[in-house]
């Protein structure tokens, strides 16, 4: 009985870690980093957005494969709902 016991209080500890770590996300939004990515995709939502047209393609991954535009065309809804990045993030 012991062994389980153990366990649980494991997973209890790792669930509550990982709760304060997303919260503490959540208490500064701002202190997220845009690089990589995100950049790439908020030009070509941006551009999407500005043309009125639907994006056909996403990113081009590293080995040189092109990605749907699924991401692309969320990043276009969150545009048209806010400019600001803080906001985006929350």
């Amino acid at each position: 009985m012991m062994p389980r016991m153990g366990r649980r209080t494991e997973w209890i500890v790792t669930v509550l870690l990982c709760g304060a770590i997303t919260g503490a996300r959540c208490v500064w939004p701002g202190d997220t980093q845009w690089i990589n990515d995100e950049p790439l995709l908020l030009a070509k939502a941006a551009a999407m957005n500005a043309t009125g047209t639907l994006a056909t393609e996403g990113l081009r991954g590293t080995v040189g494969v092109t990605y749907g535009p699924g991401a692309v065309w969320i990043y276009a809804g969150l545009l048209r709902l806010t400019c600001d990045l803080v906001d985006l993030v929350v």
